[in-house]
């Protein structure tokens, strides 16, 4: 579709003063990748105060040596009448991994507001928007750190935290004693 954009054009043809075809094509292809390649985590790390965290596959069997399934009636019914957690976000998921439950670590909005940003209007991107089911169960928000994106590391340990905070009063500390010698 962006091959029917007039991207090699005069400035005042454009359809953006700001952003080019090119801004286009990378922000879509983030945001492809984004969605269809789920980072996700173990089944056990989810919990209500973990927004960024969308249970996935909830009716299929956790892989061998068990084959067992999700025992809780409540998650059950939900998965029944959700497609969200029902399967995974891209089919070829459930036909080839075949992975059982596990939790995705949902894709960053800014990924979804920078098509919309980027592309010409004429494509129609669109993004929900936070409180909708359809956010909710699709993207994070980019501001509380916990999402995926093109290059993250996945979510942040309190291990890391840690350390690098030891490591901040260390140096400190270091300055100060060198600024009394």
């Amino acid at each position: 579709m962006l091959a029917q954009i007039p991207c090699e054009t005069t400035s005042s043809a454009k359809y953006s003063l700001v952003r080019t075809c090119d801004h286009c094509a990378i922000a879509y292809k983030e945001w492809l990748c984004a969605v269809t390649i789920p980072r996700c985590t173990d089944w056990t790390y989810a919990s209500p105060d973990q927004p960024w965290l969308q249970q996935r596959n909830m009716l299929q069997a956790f892989p061998s040596p068990n084959n067992s399934m999700i025992n809780d009636y409540a998650l059950l019914k939900a998965a029944n009448q959700s497609s969200f957690l029902r399967s995974s976000r891209n089919p070829t998921i459930d036909s080839r991994v075949q992975p059982g439950p596990y939790n995705e670590i949902l894709p960053c909005d800014d990924l979804c507001y920078n098509i919309v940003q980027s592309c010409p209007a004429v494509m129609g991107f669109t993004c929900p928007t936070p409180g909708q089911t359809s956010f909710n169960e699709s993207y994070a928000v980019t501001s509380e750190g916990k999402c995926n994106y093109p290059g993250s590391q996945g979510v942040s340990s309190a291990g890391t935290r840690i350390g690098v905070q030891h490591l901040m009063t260390f140096i400190a500390l270091a300055a100060m004693g060198w600024m009394f010698i």
